[in-house]
């Protein structure tokens, strides 16, 4: 027969745990009973009367707070929760939480004999037996190194010590990185990126036929008014396309977006306006997304060239005014390293900056401004870095 289950004539609540009734308990300063019920609802009636910024206030204080105090051990006679600092300070418990903190560490390490069995997940170098430095630079992207060397001994040793556990394959001249193909000209200091492969990869997986007529635009291009008093903002009001549209639109940004900040930062104004449509994109949404795909198509793969200069970091910014959706303007900006003249010669982009500004500008010398304030925070950040390490260093 199947069994009867009887609901329990009493629930506990989480205020009726044995710590919280010796905190209440504590906290009214006498040693009788609490209604900790009783207390939990003023509790609740004083958060009522809360404005919403110190509401705010509370909740991330008392996120911080649980954060801190993850995973501590009550102590059964005192009631007191015992961080891991303080377990390992504890007369009562120092020994067995050392005893555990040394087995964890010998079971990620080399283990112990006879109780614990190594996993070899870390090892412990002396300082004294450390390898030399070597002068040798990388970078590494999930699985692919860009290695900078003087001496061909320190780039075996690297290569040497990756053998031992992976299996790799290694191309002197340097010429793919990341999918990104480089052209080396050593005589005049230059070295060209571009992702040809990539692009028609990319196109491909889009089944995007190449039109009959090119597109010389990324993005639909919207006309200033000149010498117009007013300008006011236009609104999209075509309708919605649903779940697939925007699936659409979220597989052009993720594709496209790499590409853009390799090599052709032309496409990061069309990604980023798509970016920001594509929660709710609509019919005319789609036609943009369609009027980028045709621009990659007919247009020439992008080269990016990057020359020798004498590392002085510029910055060109600019902004457009009321040319984004919900009456809003975009900050452009491009950041190179060149020479430490007057008007210094264009080099390959180290960042660019196309974001669309939060506030609505109510003129296009505001839109100005607050582009380069954008642009000024990246640029310090680039200046300000490798200024701190020669101080620091």
């Amino acid at each position: 027969p199947a069994p009867i289950i009887r609901q329990p004539k009493y629930v506990a609540q989480p205020e009726d745990s044995i710590a919280a009734r010796l905190k209440a308990r504590r906290a009214a300063g006498s040693t009788k009973p609490v209604n900790t019920r009783q207390a939990s609802a003023t509790k609740v009636a004083a958060a009522n009367d809360e404005s919403i910024a110190e509401r705010v206030l509370r909740r991330r204080r008392e996120i911080v707070n649980s954060i801190e105090k993850a995973f501590p051990v009550l102590d059964p006679e005192t009631g007191q929760l015992l961080e891991y600092r303080q377990l390992l300070r504890h007369p009562k418990f120092k020994e067995a939480w050392n005893i555990s903190a040394a087995n964890e560490f010998g079971r990620l390490a080399q283990g112990i004999k006879g109780r614990v069995k190594a996993t070899d997940t870390i090892k412990f170098i002396i300082y004294s037996k450390s390898h030399k430095t070597r002068n040798i630079q990388f970078v590494l992207v999930v699985d692919d190194f860009g290695i900078k060397y003087l001496k061909k001994d320190d780039l075996d040793h690297l290569v040497n010590l990756l053998k031992r556990y992976y299996d790799v394959s290694v191309d002197l001249d340097g010429k793919e990185f990341v999918k990104i193909e480089l052209d080396w000209d050593y005589d005049k200091r230059e070295v060209h990126l571009s992702m040809e492969p990539y692009l028609r990869k990319a196109l491909r997986q889009f089944d995007n036929l190449v039109p009959k007529k090119r597109r010389d635009s990324p993005y639909p291009h919207i006309e200033p008014k000149y010498g117009a008093k007013e300008q006011f903002a236009e609104y999209d009001t075509s309708p919605a396309v649903g779940k697939e549209g925007q699936k659409h639109i979220q597989k052009v940004n993720g594709k496209f977006l790499w590409y853009g900040r390799a090599v052709d930062p032309t496409a990061l104004v069309p990604l980023s306006a798509l970016a920001s449509q594509q929660s709710k994109p609509t019919e005319n949404t789609m036609d943009k997304s369609q009027h980028f795909l045709d621009y990659m198509a007919t247009q020439e793969p992008a080269v990016l060239t990057y020359r020798k200069s004498d590392m002085i970091l510029a910055v060109h910014s600019d902004a457009g005014y009321l040319n984004e959706e919900d009456a809003r303007s975009r900050a452009g900006g491009h950041h190179f390293l060149s020479e430490d003249v007057p008007l210094p010669p264009n080099n390959g982009a180290i960042h660019n900056v196309a974001e669309i500004i939060k506030g609505v500008m109510s003129s296009a010398a505001e839109a100005e401004t607050g582009g380069l304030y954008i642009n000024s925070f990246p640029a310090m950040v680039s200046y300000m870095r490798p200024l701190s390490y020669e101080i620091f260093s």
